[in-house]
């Protein structure tokens, strides 16, 4: 999940554009959060969930109760503040991540 927003942040920075993590069918996909003029609406990345895999998505400074579940990086270097859990075959995670680096911060982590 990291390098996927890493993706996001590098792709915004270079380009000048928003990025925006969407999850869909038990997968994340990046795709710029605009299109130019003849561009692909293909994801430019994807990540799939493993079987058993749960995420959970929660956006602390949301103004809408029930925000859509895409999750945008800015063109101006900051990703929307999130809080995001795990919970799978492999263990179980919490983790916050900041709008100023896009580096999580673990509230909790345990292996199975």
């Amino acid at each position: 999940m990291n390098r996927l927003i890493l993706q996001a942040q590098e792709r915004s920075i270079a380009e000048g554009r928003s990025y925006l993590i969407v999850w869909r069918n038990k997968q994340f996909l990046l795709r710029p959060e605009g299109f130019f003029k003849g561009e692909s609406r293909q994801p430019v990345a994807s990540l799939k969930w493993q079987k058993g895999d749960a995420f959970t998505l929660s956006f602390p400074a949301a103004i809408d109760e029930e925000p859509p579940s895409e999750w945008i990086y800015l063109a101006l270097s900051k990703l929307r503040a999130v809080r995001m859990t795990y919970r799978g075959p492999k263990g179980a995670w919490k983790a916050r991540y900041s709008s100023l680096t896009a580096r999580p911060q673990l509230e909790y982590y345990a292996v199975r």
